[in-house]
This record gives structure tokens, C-alpha cells and sequence, in this order.
């Protein structure tokens, strides 16, 4: 079986569909995220006082896997990925936000 990317056309617009496993899935249409300026300033003026602060302990930070996430995902499918747990359910989890299944 494999991948098999396709186009579908909807409402005259073209969407990657790609095929694993059988099931076919989409990829999700992009909503435009209307975060309020405000909000984000606050927050990224907060993150950067906690990074200067010497007695926070320190987190380590998580580093996304550098592998194409529709291969991957065929292979957790299949049970032959050779990913950590935690890199499994990060591309799981990027998978699910970015397509859909297919009726």
C-alpha cells in the first residue's frame, strides 16, 4: 500500500489528500489564529524575566524530531517506527492537527 499523495478538489479549491494504509486522510484548512497583540506581549515579556531568573531551575527543553511526519506516521501505523515514546506521540499529535480522515 504505501503513501499515495493525491489532490481532491472542494469548492474550487485543491487540497493535498494523501492515502496510508487504507485510510485516506486531508489536510486540515489553516483558521487564522487571532491572538490578541496585548496577551502575547505580556507573555513574552514574562518568559524572558523567568529565563533571567538565576533560582528557577532550569527545564529541558524538547526538540522536535527531524522526520517527515506522513512517513513517520505510516510507520507508527504499521508498529516499525524506530522513534522514542515521547517523538511518537509528537508526530502523532502534529499528524491529527494537520489532516483529517476522509469519509
Amino acid at each position: 500500500m504505501g503513501i499515495v499523495p493525491t489532490k481532491l478538489k472542494t469548492n474550487n479549491k485543491t487540497m493535498n489528500t494523501v492515502e496510508i494504509n487504507g485510510i485516506r486522510y486531508r489536510e486540515k484548512e489553516k483558521e487564522q489564529n487571532m491572538f490578541p497583540k496585548r496577551i502575547s506581549r505580556l507573555m513574552l515579556m514574562a518568559s524572558a524575566f523567568a529565563a533571567l531568573d538565576p533560582y528557577s531551575p532550569k527545564q529541558k527543553t524538547f526538540e522536535a524530531p527531524d522526520v517527515n511526519i506522513v512517513t513517520e506516521y505510516e510507520l507508527i501505523q504499521k508498529k516499525q517506527s524506530k522513534l522514542t515514546k515521547s517523538k511518537r506521540d509528537w508526530v502523532v499529535c502534529q499528524f491529527e492537527r494537520n489532516f483529517e480522515r476522509v469519509s
